[in-house]
């Protein structure tokens, strides 16, 4: 099947379509309205306010197949004054090839699907079937024609599995969609009088006709190349604690500080973390950065001499695969060392460093910022080219990070890229949803788009919360010894944590978005 987009709301927000007018809550991902799963889409129509949720992942395509489903609710209508619940719109954006509406005769509500023609008018559609107020879910399938004078566009609906009507001889050789759009943008004119919730939930589609069903709770497949960010710490016992305890869950990649090169303090700290670590078994992901120092053309030579030092250090001890760098393009003066120099002098040294570090990968893990100037430069001799993904720093979110993902994997295939970093906001947790539930969901959709891709290694950033070197507000571990929520959703991606159920919800509420990227730095300091 080729999928294309599809949400079940189950993060318990809206941030992955690209648009919605919410009119002060009227649009709302609740509990109270899940059709499967732990969330749904609460609709209340408020007309003639402009209510609507917007994709436009579809592309030009000449087949289309989606379905959802829905939830009257005791919608309050009048009888034959309908509204469009579901439109697609093509990939110009000015006609509607194909529309869902919602009627209520008297005495039940209706669903009807009509097509547009080349000739501009809605001539072609089925019937009006009915529907009772209770959840079913919708599914149509839509084809244009294969040409000028053919007629042979064609459409079928079903309802819960069972086949309604077919429509054919549709002469719509001139359509194609583009987006998708849930409710009313034009503030419900046809239905002004409706009033009332109705429910949303599952929405999946895609271009090759494949058969959709019936929601099937999703089944969580072991993502084998799980790791996570490590600090080091001065106490030796719960350090050692954690790596074991990592290591018998299955994560055996542990990304340990990546100190700056200028801090000598930590730098000692670290390498003996990583000694400890890799003593226990660990791959251990280990080199330097200049996140508290500012890099120019003055202190490059000192750089450059520090992470050949690094380099050799990471070879003598058994480190499993050495980083030159972590987002320098964030760190440099942007005058005396510009990012286009900052990109030539690190493939330079990259190419020093393969004649050192012989164990294993030689990686840089380039800001999400710098990954087309990447792709325009080339790697170089770097082994693997890393960076580091979020899904944005404070609300709104947006899907830019699939988009970061997709251009490394065309640019550079899977095997010479990974995930170096991920979370759901580079702010803190709470910056993406106060609910622990939301987050581990949002994260568990960064893996599967991961996995989807074809990636095969994600770091999780960071395993604990903390002020000795941990990520405050980041952590899958709190100070208080108690796990977030979202630790459920990355053990059950690691191959021991397979057959493990997630526990019952450990908070609740709806979310609340607060703080500004104040503290950028750090997602940058590690």
């Amino acid at each position: 099947m080729a999928n294309l987009f599809a949400d079940g709301f189950e993060a318990g927000n809206l941030y992955i379509w690209d648009e919605s007018v919410v009119d002060g809550g009227s649009l709302d991902v609740t509990e109270a309205s899940k059709l499967n799963g732990v969330y749904g889409l609460a609709f209340t129509v408020s007309p003639p306010d402009n209510i609507y949720i917007y994709d436009n992942t579809p592309n030009a395509e000449t087949r289309y197949r989606f379905r959802f489903y829905l939830d009257p609710n005791s919608l309050s209508m009048v009888e034959d004054q309908n509204f469009d619940i579901f439109k697609c719109k093509n990939q110009a954006d000015t006609n509607t090839p194909l529309l869902a509406k919602l009627n209520w005769n008297g005495s039940s509500f209706q669903i009807r699907v009509v097509d547009r023609t080349d000739a501009g008018d809605y001539s072609k559609g089925t019937s009006w079937q009915t529907i009772t107020d209770a959840p079913h879910y919708i599914e149509v399938d839509w084809t244009v024609a294969t040409g000028a004078g053919n007629n042979d566009g064609t459409f079928t609906l079903w309802i819960d599995g069972v086949l309604k009507q077919t429509v054919s001889s549709i002469d719509n050789d001139t359509e194609d969609i583009g987006s998708i759009i849930f409710g009313e943008s034009a503030g419900f004119e046809d239905a002004l009088d409706t009033s009332g919730t109705f429910y949303l939930d599952d929405f999946a589609s895609n271009d090759d006709g494949t058969e959709i069903g019936v929601y099937v709770a999703p089944s969580i497949v072991p993502f084998s190349g799980i790791g996570m960010t490590l600090f080091s710490l001065s106490n030796t016992d719960i350090f050692d604690q954690w790596v074991d305890y990592l290591l018998r869950v299955g994560i055996n990649y542990l990304r340990i500080d990546i100190p700056d090169w200028d801090d000598a303090p930590q730098l000692t700290i670290s390498k003996a973390a990583v000694i400890r670590a890799i003593a226990m078994g660990a791959n251990v992901i280990w080199g330097v950065s200049s996140s508290d120092t500012t890099l120019t053309s003055t202190n490059w030579s000192d750089f450059r001499v520090a992470v050949l030092d690094a380099a050799q250090w990471a070879q003598d001890n058994g480190v499993y695969e050495f980083q030159l760098g972590n987002e320098e393009e964030a760190h440099n003066d942007d005058d005396t060392l510009t990012d286009a120099q900052l990109i030539t002098n690190l493939k330079t040294v990259a190419t020093e460093v393969q004649a050192i570090f012989t164990n294993g990968n030689v990686s840089y893990t380039c800001h999400d910022n710098s990954i087309s100037d990447w792709i325009s430069a080339g790697k170089g001799d770097l082994d693997i080219l890393a960076t580091n993904i979020y899904q944005g720093g404070t609300a709104p979110f947006d899907n830019n990070w699939k988009t970061l993902i997709s251009d490394l994997v065309t640019a550079f295939g899977v095997d010479e890229i990974y995930i170096s970093e991920f979370n759901v906001s580079w702010v803190s947790l709470d910056s993406y949803s106060t609910s622990e539930y939301c987050q581990g969901i949002g994260l568990s959709q960064m893996i599967e788009y991961f996995r989807v891709k074809g990636i095969n290694r994600a770091i999780y950033f960071a395993y604990y919360d903390g002020d000795s070197g941990g990520a405050e507000g980041f952590g899958a571990l709190k100070t208080d010894g108690s796990y977030r929520h979202l630790w459920n959703y990355l053990y059950q991606h690691t191959p021991t944590g397979r057959a493990r159920s997630i526990p019952a919800r450990t908070t609740s509420g709806t979310r609340t978005v607060s703080g500004t990227r104040t503290v950028a730095g750090t997602r940058t300091a590690i």
